[in-house]
């Protein structure tokens, strides 16, 4: 009897609190999300500012390694166009990659650890080529929306740059 009255119970709690939510199918997950990583490689090699900020929802977040957070849209993308007017005469040709190092899906979010890697080549006053890598992880959260995957927030968790094999400065995000 007991046994029966157990059954019943799970069954009534099953039934107001209604399913489990399917565990997202993780590949698929991975798939859209190399793909907006692929879109994004081209958008930033191009300096395509409207087209980034399409990859974007509106309430985007970012934090520096250094604590510095920008909320919303507009501000994180003058940092961007900052970033593209500084290094655009310097640095040709330059090529972005990024890695999913780890990922974390659940329903329409999900979290993802990248690593991104700039490379941009230079010459010095000589003639001399360089090339210059930078490296930075970030933990970046990820939103699917009616138009598909969008970034919804990043911080920085750590980077080096590295000139010509050798490294030049290294940083970490604070702990919390």
């Amino acid at each position: 009897m007991r046994f029966h009255g157990a059954i019943l119970i799970l069954a009534l709690l099953f039934c107001v609190r209604g399913a489990p939510a399917a565990p997202p199918d993780a590949q698929a997950v991975r798939k859209a999300l190399e793909a907006e990583y692929a879109k994004r490689v081209t958008i930033l090699e191009k300096r395509d500012l409207p087209a980034f900020a399409a990859t974007m929802t509106p309430d985007f977040i970012w934090k520096s390694s250094m604590g510095v957070v920008r909320k919303g849209k507009a501000p994180y993308l003058d940092l961007v166009k900052l970033e593209m007017d500084n290094f655009k005469p310097a640095f040709q040709p330059h090529t972005v990659t990024f890695h999913i190092d780890d990922l974390h899906a659940h329903g329409d979010r999900a979290a993802v650890m990248v690593t991104q890697r700039d490379t941009l080549h230079s010459r010095d006053k000589q003639g001399k080529p360089h090339t210059v890598d930078g490296y930075s992880v970030y933990q970046e959260l990820w939103r699917k929306t009616a138009q598909g995957w969008k970034f919804a927030g990043m911080e920085e968790k750590r980077g080096m740059i590295v000139r010509d094999g050798k490294m030049v400065s290294r940083w970490q995000a604070e702990p919390h």
